[in-house]
């Protein structure tokens, strides 16, 4: 008899529908978008905003809020003010 492995999930920020997560989902999705329209990797972005790589991905797949400090960083690395990836 075979034993099933049911993986972990991560809930998501991006999936959550409690109203105060509309904000970092905004974030997350702006994030993203605006990184890719740049032409930036995760690596150049984080580098930028003097953070690690894996903090960004993080960031951006919902998986931890950022603080306010990590959002001002992530906005100054993609060259916008802060409240524009937060609407």
């Amino acid at each position: 008899m075979s034993t099933v492995t049911i993986p972990k999930v991560r809930m998501s920020f991006l999936n959550s529908r409690r109203k105060g997560d509309r904000l970092v989902r905004s974030f997350c999705i702006n994030t993203r978008t605006l990184r890719r329209r740049l032409g930036l990797s995760q690596t150049v972005a984080a580098e930028r905003a003097g953070i690690s790589r894996q903090a960004w991905s993080n960031v951006e797949r919902g998986l931890s809020p950022p603080n306010l400090d990590t959002v001002t960083r992530m906005a100054d690395a993609l060259g916008v003010e802060p409240l524009d990836l937060l609407t």
